[in-house]
């Protein structure tokens, strides 16, 4: 499948597929490279939030979650 086939599934407009070539261009990378580490990053960083929401919750209420679990 071409390269422009897959951008635009993914559904980017022309203006970002423009800037993230622009970029990729630059850094002497590619678009799919760019696009890859931006997903990373945004995972990570949700997944982080993610956890730091869980464990405020188990120090905080750590009692309260452990009555519920066994009713």
């Amino acid at each position: 499948m071409p390269a422009t086939k897959t951008k635009k599934l993914i559904g980017f407009t022309e203006e970002q597929v423009a800037l993230i070539d622009e970029l990729a261009t630059r850094q002497g990378t590619t678009f799919t490279a760019i696009v890859s580490d931006a997903v990373n990053e945004y995972t990570s960083v949700r997944a982080n939030a993610k956890d730091q929401i869980l464990d405020r919750l188990l120090i905080e209420h750590g009692d309260v979650i452990d009555r519920l679990s066994r009713t």
